[in-house]
């Protein structure tokens, strides 16, 4: 599937990113992810005492081989949990829940699902040792994955980021390490790699995997941006088989428009269109049920932020 080819190629190059969060000069900098976690903002404003909650919607596509279409709503909530630290060391616990919606139409290898991902971010992060540019960190997150209708060890997920922030300029951070993860059917450890660069005081450009932001303030309660990006899901479901494992994939690439409506309030908003479209199924033995693309839909996202 072209999909996988594509996510096979950023792996091959060491261009994965990772949903990483990482505190840093008392903000959580979150790093998106085509893997199974949601995609998140690049340099989100999501930090410690942020409060975040996002909803989506996901057209109706068909697919491109098989008979019928589908499409999704989903919704998250992000909530911080604890967290402190000082000039050397910040620490951070959030916790966050998710469910998606997926609705399927004409296709009888599958179902209709109320899929749902819970789980917790812990992040670690040592600034600036011993006076140099580098900041270590640490971030880990447990999470379960699954429809719920019963729970077993397959729901459980992992993934671990080890590595450490290089600011070379205060306009430019690169970050460095390696990334493990067990959503994608599979256990991988690989090489991560991200650069978050502030060309002027209104611009950001920011490369992290296969997404790329580019965004202007042209007033200081406004946030103007183009991206592109890719997004993986997976869950364990109850199938036929026993526990199944399921697999929702796309690119996307759109608008997004940041608005502060007061000081600690921020309204959030994307919509674009979504490419590389595709479903798979496998079953308990992991053979496959069902694989194929889909045909190009459009996306739109809305969510707020608050800051405690």
């Amino acid at each position: 599937m072209c999909f996988h080819f594509l996510t096979k190629s950023f792996l091959a190059v060491s261009i994965m990113a990772l949903p990483l969060a990482a505190i840093q000069a008392g903000e959580l900098m979150e790093i998106p992810s085509p893997e199974a976690d949601a995609m998140k903002p690049i340099v989100s404003k999501d930090g410690p005492r942020m409060l975040s909650f996002y909803y989506d919607y996901f057209s109706e596509v068909d697919f491109d081989d098989e008979s019928g279409s589908y499409q999704m709503h989903a919704a998250r909530l992000q909530t911080p949990v604890a967290g402190g630290g000082g000039e050397r060391f910040s620490w951070g616990v959030d916790a966050f829940f998710e469910y998606i919606n997926f609705d399927v139409m004409d296709q009888p290898l599958l179902e209709d699902q109320d899929l749902y991902r819970t789980g917790l971010d812990l992040n670690f992060i040592w600034h600036k040792v011993n006076g140099s540019k580098w900041s270590p960190v640490i971030r880990l997150s447990p999470s379960l994955a699954s429809d719920f209708e019963s729970v077993t060890n397959d729901d459980f997920r992992m993934t671990a980021f080890v590595g450490s922030f290089y600011r070379q300029r205060p306009n430019l951070k690169w970050l460095f390490g390696l990334y493990y993860t067990d959503n994608l059917n599979d256990e991988l450890l690989l090489p991560a790699f991200g650069v978050s660069w502030q060309p002027t005081e209104k611009m950001d450009v920011t490369l992290l995997g296969p997404r790329i932001d580019v965004s202007y303030r042209p007033q200081e309660d406004w946030r103007l941006g183009l991206f592109a990006s890719a997004h993986s899901r997976s869950w364990n479901i109850e199938g036929d088989t026993g526990s199944e494992s399921f697999e929702v994939n796309s690119m996307r690439t759109g608008v997004r428009v940041d608005y502060q409506m007061k000081e600690d309030l921020w309204l959030v908003m994307e919509t674009g269109a979504t490419m590389l479209n595709a479903v798979e199924l496998l079953d308990n033995d992991e053979h496959e049920v069902f694989d194929d693309d889909a045909e190009t839909g459009f996306f739109a996202k809305l969510g707020m932020r608050y800051r405690f």
